[in-house]
């Protein structure tokens, strides 16, 4: 049975959504799937989407009852649904898309009162021709260029203390570099015991979202592998402490940081951060044991964006590795596309205050900071991610000029996936293959 051809928007792939209620021994169970006809694979602009909905019981299909099915481009829209009764033969339901972005077949089967079944696919459609729905503000690189010949210029020095790494044969730090008055990157700072000068790769390892300390773990992973290794925190605070003492900064002056200062390119939160990530990169330059060949950054989600902040501008980094990168796109919603964590632009607010901060927005959003990404870049999406949209990456993505690589990861959600941070690792140490 083929729904009527309602959407018109939409089109490239991702997998067959599966849902199962498992009975009890003895009770029947029931799964309800979707499918798209074209698995794994990017649809392109008007080509025919047809999802297959299937509902089985013990294995066998289920041949009365209904279906509520829902189609959208990732902005929830109840007007493009409907039912269809079951039969003998999967439902399939038919639709295309008229312009880049993606697809969502949402579908649902109630088997008895207690018991409603749910899965969901997700498609592409002419994923490689998402541009951003604003351009960069007139005067993006010289404002940038300008922060960061700021902090290149400040005299540079650190304190460290030894801690102990959780693998024999790495040095680890807890690290304090010398950044604005009264503020320092603080992170940990790993390397093979005994490197010698210009001996290693560097990597600075940038933190996804949340309040707390630098991540040791991939300072001393990095170490382990044979790289100069820092992790850094974006707050300047200390870290190791408990996690009880970060939930009194998540609460307190840190609460809801992503949108703090928000009104002013000047004032925003991610502005010391960003300048942090440099400053790190620098730090990492002056260190005698880098080989003076590799500086890779590597992110997730917010880090993803610190990671294309921090490549764009710093010619020095030859890898830039970004998972599902947040801030990419913050004003999509403008052309009908989902936005991207933080949700930066407040649509309740005031047109004075909107203007405000999209003009903010425009000084850091990632698609602006991806189009200066000369080295060597690597991004993951994941297709059914609702934190960084497919749209929102793809937008950064393609405007990537250097030599780039998206790993499409078709049954995810909002994660870095161990694929990718292989991907990453095999690129900084290719003989480790």
């Amino acid at each position: 049975m083929t729904a009527p051809r309602s959407f018109s928007r939409f089109c490239r792939l991702l997998f067959a959504g599966l849902c199962c209620l498992v009975g009890l021994p003895g009770v029947a169970a029931y799964t309800l799937t979707v499918t798209p006809d074209r698995p794994r694979t990017l649809y392109a602009v008007n080509q025919e989407i047809r999802f297959q909905v299937r509902v089985e019981r013990d294995g066998a299909p289920v041949t009365s009852g209904t279906i509520i099915f829902l189609l959208d481009d990732g902005v929830r829209d109840e007007r493009n649904g409907g039912t269809c009764p079951l039969g003998p033969d999967p439902v399939v339901l038919a639709t295309a898309r008229s312009e880049p972005g993606i697809v969502r077949c949402h579908a649902s089967y109630t088997v008895d009162a207690e018991a409603t079944l749910y899965a969901m696919a997700v498609v592409g459609v002419g994923l490689e021709q998402v541009q951003p729905s604003l351009p960069p503000p007139a005067d993006f690189d010289a404002y940038w260029e300008a922060q960061r010949a700021q902090i290149a210029a400040l005299p540079l020095s650190a304190t460290a203390r030894p801690v102990p790494a959780s693998v024999p044969n790495v040095d680890c730090q807890d690290i304090a570099i010398t950044f604005l008055p009264n503020k320092a990157v603080k992170g940990y700072l790993a390397r093979p015991a005994g490197a010698g000068k210009g001996s290693l790769p560097a990597i600075l390892w940038l933190p996804f979202a949340g309040v707390g300390s630098a991540y040791q773990y991939h300072a001393v992973r990095g170490a382990e592998l044979g790289a100069l290794s820092l992790a850094i925190n974006i707050f300047g605070m200390e870290n190791g402490l408990s996690p009880e003492h970060y939930a009194l900064f998540e609460e307190g002056m840190y609460k809801h940081y992503p949108l703090l200062g928000r009104e002013s390119r000047d004032t925003y939160f991610y502005r010391e951060a960003y300048l942090m990530a440099w400053r790190a990169l620098d730090y990492l330059a002056s260190r005698p044991e880098w080989n003076g060949k590799v500086l890779a950054v590597f992110g997730s989600s917010q880090g993803g964006a610190l990671a294309l902040a921090a490549g764009a501008f710093d010619r020095r980094v030859t890898l830039i590795a970004a998972a599902v990168p947040a801030m990419c796109d913050h004003t999509a919603f403008t052309v009908g596309r989902p936005a991207p964590w933080p949700d930066l632009i407040p649509r309740e607010a005031d047109e004075a205050m909107q203007a405000r901060v999209t003009t903010t927005a425009r000084y850091y959003d990632s698609v602006n900071f991806a189009r200066r990404c000369t080295a060597r870049t690597l991004l993951s999406v994941g297709f059914f991610d609702t934190v960084s949209p497919p749209t929102s990456v793809y937008a950064a993505y393609n405007q990537v000029p250097g030599k780039k690589t998206i790993l499409r990861e078709w049954t995810l959600g909002h994660e870095c996936s161990p694929e990718f941070e292989q991907a990453f690792l095999t690129a900084v140490f290719p003989a480790k293959k």
